[in-house]
């Protein structure tokens, strides 16, 4: 059986390119230094694996991915990981162990021929996910406030993990998670990431499926500095349209009000939607790429998040 070897769904960054007769250098020289060469930002290994009792044989190491960069073969056989020996046909243990492990180094130990080699990577944050489309910001402004809300997904664990570790350099308030066909278990995951890296009272958003369509399935904070304003909105799933359901959670958040019907999409909450209590000024809610750009267009259709969408100058508003 051939499946796709993801030994991290983080970018993987390899020590050098690696000469054809390295094989026969000692492993300090090979493994000493892990500053050169990036995967593709998929990350992963890059190979397609048969698993063998106490190996796990690559079948096809795929031209441009992180293993062939780093002269992993066709036919080598990984028997051990970071030192610890493959047991049986257990290319599941295999990738557990590398998982969400963020700028640890990952030493492969491979049977070629007679021989053994090794092969030497280091997990990084991958930062281009910050800066594309996974990166979608909606702003509430007035002369004293700004809530940034960044929207992640569909995102895996080690992902959200990356990004959720650089939430404070990128003074990101609030987050919306996409759930959209993630597993129970993937759900956990993100879960448990949130509780660690996000600060006490942000927001987090719940995206995903609900009766066929994509909505807002669960709005909660991390701590408890908003459960009170909260609660109406913590328990899901939820029928409403999305765009109503983030300005009534945000307007809890922010001692606001919202006035009137909003349509699917935060794009369509404007000042006429989101009013402030008291004093306050009167709020909008815009759509912002990474570098500033302002983004049209409604997040629930599938092909608002394509790369060539967001990256275009109709959708990023510079028409």
């Amino acid at each position: 059986m051939a499946l796709t070897l993801h030994l991290t769904d983080n970018a993987l960054r390899h020590a050098q390119e690696t000469p054809p007769d390295a094989d026969t250098q000692p492993v300090a020289e090979r493994c000493s230094d892990y500053s050169n060469v990036w995967a593709l930002p998929s990350g992963g290994l890059g190979a397609l694996v048969e698993c063998e009792p106490g190996g796990i044989r690559i079948v096809t190491s795929l031209p441009g991915h992180a293993g062939a960069k780093s002269g992993l073969k066709t036919g080598d056989r990984i028997v051990a990981i970071n030192g610890q020996a493959v047991q049986g046909c257990n290319e599941p243990w295999a990738i557990s162990q590398l998982r969400g492990k963020i700028g640890t180094k990952v030493v492969l130990d491979v049977e070629r021929g007679q021989g053994l080699t090794q092969r030497c990577f280091r997990t990084e944050v991958e930062r281009r996910h910050i800066e594309t489309q996974y990166s979608v910001y909606s702003r509430l402004r007035d002369n004293e406030l700004t809530i940034r809300v960044l929207w992640l997904g569909p995102e895996t664990p080690d992902q959200l993990a990356e990004h959720l570790a650089q939430l404070n350099q990128n003074n990101v308030d609030n987050v919306i998670l996409d759930l959209t066909n993630l597993s129970h278990g993937d759900i956990q995951s993100l879960q448990e990431c949130a509780s660690m890296f996000l600060p006490a009272g942000t927001l987090v958003g719940q995206y995903g499926q609900v009766n066929g369509n994509q909505e807002l399935t669960g709005i909660y904070t991390q701590g408890n500095q908003f459960s009170d304003q909260l609660t109406a909105v913590k328990v899901g799933p939820y029928t409403a349209k999305t765009g109503e359901l983030l300005a009534r959670a945000l307007a809890d958040n922010l001692d606001l009000e919202v006035q009137g019907q909003t349509t699917a999409g935060l794009g369509t909450l404007d000042h006429r939607s989101i009013r402030s209590r008291g004093d306050r000024a009167d709020y909008g809610v815009e759509l912002f790429d990474a570098q500033g750009r302002r983004i049209d267009g409604n997040p629930l259709k599938p092909d608002f998040w394509s790369w060539s969408n967001l990256l275009s100058p109709v959708a990023a508003g510079l028409d």
